[in-house]
């Protein structure tokens, strides 16, 4: 398991994401993330893969509809691997919204 402590906010956007680079390519199994009660986790995408640019890499899996609480795990639906790891949470369009990110945990295989 890899940890990412920290408090993420994004700028207003359409599609707000947040990503990270793993160091090295890993094999990972799931995320869990904690969100905010500001702004509720809601339709996530879980990208992975090589390329530093989120939406270019493989999708693991799709999270619809709101988190039923604060933290969501989030089981990827094929075995995947890859250096950047990424989060896109879908917001409905021309309504910008922003991710926020209280914490965010990586299970690796």
């Amino acid at each position: 398991m890899t940890t990412f402590f920290f408090f993420y906010v994004s700028d207003p956007e359409e599609s707000p994401f947040w990503s990270v680079d793993l160091g090295q390519i890993e094999h990972v199994r799931s995320v869990r993330l904690y969100g905010s009660d500001a702004n509720p986790l809601h339709d996530l995408d879980v990208h992975l893969g090589n390329s530093e640019n989120v939406t270019d890499n493989a999708l693991c899996t799709r999270y619809r509809g709101h988190t039923s609480s604060l933290d969501v795990r989030i089981v990827c639906d094929t075995e995947l691997s890859g250096r950047y790891i990424g989060i896109v949470q879908r917001a409905k369009p021309h309504h910008p919204e922003s991710l926020i990110l209280c914490e965010t945990l990586v299970f690796l295989m």
